[in-house]
Formats: C-alpha cells, structure tokens, sequence
C-alpha cells in the first residue's frame, strides 16, 4: 500500500499500436490553483469539475496532464475504444 501523501507516477503508460487517445476529466477545482495551473486546464478544454474531454496521445498533452495530475483522472484509450464516452 502506498504511503500516504505520495505522488502518482508522473510518466503515462504508452499504448502500442495505432494512435491512442486519453480520456481526461477534471476530479479538483481550480479555486485556490495558481493562475499558471489554471491555463493549463483550460487549455486542455476542461471548463468545470466532472468536464471530460478526448485528447490525441501526445507528448504536448501528457506534459500538460503531469503540470495538473493533482487535479485531473485520465485514462488511455485506443482508436476503436470510446467508454461510451461522446
């Protein structure tokens, strides 16, 4: 069991295949967050807490997940894998 206060792994399992995608939704508000951490989010397309978006599997979107993983879910997905998500 991991220690209290630890940080998740700060590099995202790759997919091998065809271009992934990842599922990011936003757990955490952004009240309190400094205005850089506050950018990030939005750029990502997330607007309110419970939002989710579909991202391409990239090195720019894995770099801005891990500047907010305290405040993000997310979840790697394939092509043909959408979770019923829409």
């Amino acid at each position: 069991m991991p220690r209290r206060g630890t940080r998740q792994s700060n590099t995202l399992p790759t997919v091998s295949g065809s271009m992934s995608k990842i599922l990011i939704r936003q757990r955490r508000s952004l009240i309190g967050q400094p205005q850089k951490m506050r950018r990030v989010v939005r750029a990502l397309g997330l607007r309110r807490v419970r939002h989710h978006v579909i991202k391409k599997d990239t090195d720019c979107i894995r770099g801005m997940i891990n500047k907010a993983v305290h405040l993000l879910e997310y979840e790697l997905l394939r092509d043909d894998d959408t979770r019923g998500v829409s």
